[in-house]
């Protein structure tokens, strides 16, 4: 499932935080996800719908994919850390990604 089949593709999708979660929530509570792994795509921060998710679902885990650049990699660092301190499991460190390249 993708927003991009919600909207028109030459739109933008211009949302404030509440209609970001509103629709997040009837995603993830008015579809029926009959699978074993969901997988959410979120744009990189700690925002509104990062939050809304963590709350709202229970999660097993976060992967964070990102590109080697330094900007990149403070929003890893970030996201990290957001995800640990609301007690969502992240599998690696930063740092071994951040060695990797």
């Amino acid at each position: 499932m993708s927003m991009g089949l919600l909207v028109d593709a030459e739109a933008p999708t211009v949302w404030r935080g509440p209609m970001v979660m509103s629709a997040l929530e009837q995603m993830l509570r008015k579809t029926n996800w009959d699978v074993d792994v969901l997988v959410v795509d979120l744009p990189p921060g700690t925002g509104d719908a990062h939050l809304t998710l963590c709350q709202s679902a229970p999660l097993s885990g976060a992967i964070i994919v990102s590109t080697p650049q330094e900007v990149a990699a403070s929003a890893v660092r970030k996201g990290v850390n957001m995800f640990r301190k609301l007690s969502v499991p992240v599998p690696s460190s930063p740092d071994l990604w951040l060695s990797a390249h």
